[in-house]
C-alpha cells in the first residue's frame, strides 16, 4: 500500500512511494519508525544521527542514547554549565536563575550562586524581573522568575518571553506545547514517537 513505483521482479518491494507515504526497508509507511525520521523532500525514513535514538529531523533529538544527556535537542556527555541532570538521569534541566551551577534533585539546589558566592543553606537570593521589564533571552515562568530555560513541564515561547504550559499527555516539551521529548506518567502509559505521546505505538 503506498507504492508509486516497485520492483519488476516483486510487486511488495518499493521503490519510490505515492504522496504522504515515506519509503523504509522497500516498504511505504505513513509515519517512519523510531530511530528514523520524515525526509519530505525525498519521501524517506532516514536514520537518526547518532547518539539520537528518536528524533525530529536530522539536527533535533528528542532521546539520546545510554550515557548521554538530552539538552535542547542535542545529546551530550554531559549535562553544561547552568543544567543538571533530572530524575529521569537522562534529561538536563536547568538550574534556577539565581544558581551558576547546581545539582538537583531541583532547580534551586545551588552549589554557587551566580556571582560566585556560596548559596545559604543550599538556596541563592532570586533574580526576579522588575515589574514591567524582562532581560533579553530569559522567559518568565510561573513564580514571575526569569529563567533562561523554562521548568518541567513547561516550554519557552519566543514569541510572547513567556514559560507556557505543555500538553497534558507530555511531561517535557520543546518549542511547542505538544511536542514531547517525554511522556506523562498517570494511571496507563504513553509511548513517545515522533515528538508525540501515544495510548499505542502508531
Amino acid at each position: 500500500m503506498g507504492c508509486k513505483t516497485c520492483s519488476t521482479e516483486d510487486p511488495e518491494i518499493c521503490n519510490s512511494c505515492a504522496e504522504g507515504y515515506f519509503l523504509f526497508r522497500h516498504q511505504c509507511r505513513r509515519h517512519c519508525p523510531q530511530s528514523t525520521y520524515e525526509d519530505w523532500g525525498r519521501g524517506l525514513c532516514l536514520p537518526c544521527p547518532a547518539p539520537c535514538t528518536d528524533c525530529r529531523g536530522n539536527a533535533r533529538c528528542l532521546a539520546c542514547q545510554p550515557g548521554y544527556f538530552l539538552n535542547g535537542g542535542d545529546c551530550l556527555k554531559q549535562c553544561p554549565q547552568q543544567t543538571f541532570s533530572d530524575s529521569s538521569g537522562w534529561l538536563c534541566q536547568s538550574c534556577h536563575t539565581s544558581c551558576q551551577t547546581c545539582h538537583g534533585p531541583r532547580a534551586t539546589n545551588c552549589d554557587l550562586c551566580l556571582g560566585g558566592n556560596p548559596p545559604v543553606h543550599g538556596q541563592c537570593p532570586p533574580v526576579n524581573c522588575p515589574l514591567g521589564q524582562y532581560y533579553d533571552r530569559y522567559f518568565l515562568d510561573q513564580d514571575s522568575s526569569c529563567v533562561t530555560q523554562c521548568p518541567s513541564g513547561s516550554y519557552a515561547n519566543a514569541a510572547t518571553q513567556l514559560c507556557e504550559d505543555c500538553s497534558p499527555s507530555c511531561e517535557a516539551c520543546l518549542d511547542t506545547s505538544d511536542n514531547c521529548v517525554s511522556c506523562a506518567k498517570g494511571s496507563y502509559k504513553l509511548f513517545l514517537h515522533q515528538g508525540r505521546c501515544w495510548s499505542n505505538c502508531p
